[in-house]
């Protein structure tokens, strides 16, 4: 039987990602197992590794404030940008990241040395 084009899609995806289900599943059962806070913070951390993942950590770090970014690394107890690609299969769906690449530097803007002009479209996926 021959697969469907969506199902070979999603098998293209999930080969192309950084991080194996059974690397993400872990990651994700350990930072529940370790955490004790609210839990907005937990579920956040853990969309933004699933985030990374899909959209890699570049397009996702410019979604997210410093502090919400930095705090989601610890609660899930790795760097982000150690398990998942710079740009994932996904990125190009990031409007932010395609302002960024193209008219700054992407540090300046990460640090607030540079200001996307609309801001409205810095947390915009599509």
């Amino acid at each position: 039987m021959e697969k469907s084009d969506e199902s070979k899609k999603l098998i293209e995806l999930r080969e192309s990602t950084g991080l194996s289900e059974v690397e993400l599943v872990a990651i994700v059962d350990k930072a529940i197992e370790n955490y004790s806070g609210g839990i907005s913070n937990l579920c956040t951390a853990i969309g933004i590794l699933f985030l990374c993942r899909s959209l890699g950590w570049r397009a996702v770090r410019l979604m997210f404030s410093n502090r919400t970014y930095r705090n989601s690394q610890k609660i899930m107890g790795i760097q982000f940008k150690d398990y998942c690609e710079e740009e994932g299969k996904l990125a190009r769906k990031s409007v932010v990241l395609d302002i960024v690449k193209k008219f700054h530097n992407f540090w300046d803007v990460v640090n607030g040395a540079e200001f996307v002009k609309d801001k409205a479209k810095k947390r915009d996926l599509v």
